[in-house]
């Protein structure tokens, strides 16, 4: 969720993050980049990995339920500064609280048809792993092209809204992490 490090942020804002939780679901991300320094606290209530690049642990959240941050208070530093593209654009005024929450519910809305051609425990970061690995493929059915039609109207809807610095869903940076 965002906040600033050392203030909690406008009702409005939180309103909106805990309406959306789409930085923590998986959706927009399939981990978080944290600090080399933070990673040892983090330890303890993260997957903390480190594939030969920088410290993260996977999305979802485990600590994101009914899209509440369950250590709000704790959190990772990278989650605490995080604010994207919509939040950003709402905070500066450059939308109305009206089209930011109709921003989230449409993508909500793209968000629940995927989720109902999921498989069993498939997350969405593997969900777009399964769509690339159905893309590479030859003729592949009905289903998975319903599936991938699905999957790919909802990250433009999240490049749209939510994505920001030239972030699309097939860079290595928006199909990655949250950056600090």
């Amino acid at each position: 969720m965002t906040s600033c490090l050392s203030v909690d942020p406008p009702r409005q804002e939180q309103d909106l993050c805990t309406h959306c939780a789409m930085c923590c679901d998986g959706t927009k991300f399939a981990y978080v980049n944290v600090s080399p320094d933070e990673a040892p606290a983090l330890a303890a209530d993260f997957a903390i990995s480190d594939d030969g690049g920088e410290p993260s642990f996977p999305q979802p959240c485990h600590y994101s339920v009914e899209r509440r941050c369950e250590i709000y208070a704790r959190r990772p530093i990278t989650c605490r500064s995080y604010r994207c593209k919509t939040l950003s654009e709402l905070r500066k005024e450059l939308i109305a609280p009206e089209e930011a929450r109709r921003r989230v519910d449409e993508t909500l809305v793209a968000r629940r048809a995927v989720s109902q051609l999921l498989q069993p425990g498939e997350t969405l970061p593997l969900a777009r792993k399964r769509r690339n690995t159905i893309s590479s493929g030859s003729a592949p059915a009905v289903s998975d092209l319903r599936f991938m039609l699905a999957l790919t109207a909802l990250d433009l809807l999240v490049d749209r809204y939510f994505r920001a610095n030239g972030e699309t869903m097939f860079s290595r940076k928006a199909a990655g992490a949250i950056e600090d």
